[in-house]
């Protein structure tokens, strides 16, 4: 009539389908009538999680997967490959694999009435109502004038000012300074403009003040500054903004809309997910800070994002719900693609790459704070293979939300092959 389980605390999905353990299953025939010879054919056959389809794609040379350089991820990369996604009721697309053999997923809509993910541009994003609010877009942070706010969590703020340069200045800058009762002194006096060794300045015709000012970009009409006090210098304020424990205390303005959404549709297929990790990768370039060192040009400096090759970051920077695999600050395990994620999964075409997507929408990458706002690249655009063009965006400019997930090893999938008329279809049971 049909197999029982013998063994005790099997999990199972249905009649004929069983969650696989790690030790033997042992399933018994049951039959009508005992005095009748009877025989049965058939084979009980693992099942084909998405990891190993992606990874037998990638071994296929008809396929839309390859190796990343170190041969441990697997991702899609061409511009309309088989990687759709129904999952928790969402169309997702498949982005690339993990270190641990979870699949990064990319959300990408509502599935259609007859299970289909043809969704693009706007479609494919929040909405304002999944998100708690009034408009389709919104800001990655709502304020721009602080390094801090290149952050997806951050904490102390030091704002940046503008000066107008005027012909008539005759103030002093130093190159560094001494600090005694509640008192800064400039030291190597120079008078009249800043330049590439002289950052500080009390904006007066003397060399003290109580209330230092620190130049990190000029051009011919402004400088673009921060204050300091107590005694602090410019490596002290970076360390406040970018890399001290203390950093991640305070919620960006995308993290708690991606935490609303989250909170009120995925917390049911949490157990799907892995613990994976989410960069916001905060360090400077190789080149350098440029104006944030006292000892360099008045130019930008851009973060290690910009240039990055890399799919992984410090721990400060590596978003993650326990802290044992990165920093322990989110809450959910859901983040933003990076910037490096977009760079892979999208093809090139001579010195330009495309997305196919044509609505911009937030990465979780900073670029660099240019005069005095902060930018974070975009996701969406054409820009060149180089990183240079309008890649990246002040933060508080309101753009679309493509949150992103991981399902954890050993997911399958029930139906489908990929493509957007019949994406893989992710069984759950809201476990």
């Amino acid at each position: 009539k049909g197999w029982d389980i013998v063994n005790e605390n099997v999990e199972k999905i249905n009649d004929d389908y069983f969650i696989m353990g790690e030790s033997d299953v042992r399933i018994k025939g049951t039959w009508s009538k005992l005095d009748l010879k009877k025989s049965t054919n058939g084979a009980v056959e693992e099942g084909w999680t998405l990891y190993k389809k992606i990874k037998s794609d990638a071994e296929s040379s008809t396929g839309d997967v390859k190796k990343y350089a170190d041969n441990i991820y697997y991702y899609y990369f061409v511009e309309n490959p088989n990687n759709n996604v129904i999952f928790a009721n969402y169309c997702w697309k498949i982005v690339r694999t993990t270190d641990t053999g979870g699949v990064k997923l990319l959300y990408n809509g509502i599935p259609s009435s007859d299970l289909k993910c043809t969704n693009t541009g706007e479609a494919s994003s929040l909405t304002a109502e999944q998100m708690g609010t009034s408009s389709n877009k919104v800001a990655y942070n709502t304020k721009t004038n602080s390094f801090a706010y290149i952050g997806y969590m951050y904490n102390t703020v030091y704002d940046s000012y503008n000066y107008v340069i005027n012909e008539a200045d005759n103030f002093k800058y130093g190159n560094s300074f001494t600090y005694s009762n509640g008192k800064y002194k400039l030291v190597n006096v120079v008078s009249k403009n800043a330049d590439a060794t002289h950052h500080y300045t009390c904006f007066n015709e003397t060399d003290e003040c109580s209330e230092i000012s620190y130049i990190y970009h000029a051009n011919n009409t402004n400088y673009y500054y921060i204050k300091l006090n107590g005694g602090k210098n410019a490596q002290d304020a970076l360390n406040e903004m970018l890399y001290n424990d203390d950093v991640n205390t305070k919620d960006s303005t995308i993290k708690k809309t991606i935490d609303t959404w989250y909170s009120k549709n995925m917390t049911d297929y949490t157990s799907y997910l892995e613990d994976t990790e989410w960069c916001n990768d905060r360090r400077f370039g190789s080149w350098g800070k440029n104006g944030w060192d006292p000892n360099k040009e008045l130019t930008v400096a851009y973060l290690f994002s910009y240039t990055s090759g890399s799919l992984t970051c410090n721990k400060l920077d590596r978003f993650t719900v326990n802290s044992s695999n990165g920093n322990g600050a989110l809450t959910y395990p859901v983040g933003l693609l990076t910037r490096t994620e977009q760079s892979i999964i999208y093809t090139f075409n001579n010195d330009d790459y495309f997305s196919p997507i044509k609505e911009f929408y937030w990465s979780m990458s900073p670029a660099y704070i240019f005069w005095d706002k902060v930018r974070i690249f975009r996701i969406g655009d054409r820009f060149s293979y180089d990183g240079w063009g309008d890649g990246t965006i002040p933060s508080a400019n309101p753009f679309f939300v493509r949150p992103s997930v991981s399902l954890t090893n050993g997911i399958e999938y029930s139906a489908g092959d990929g493509s957007a008329n019949s994406p893989y279809i992710i069984y759950s049971n809201k476990r």
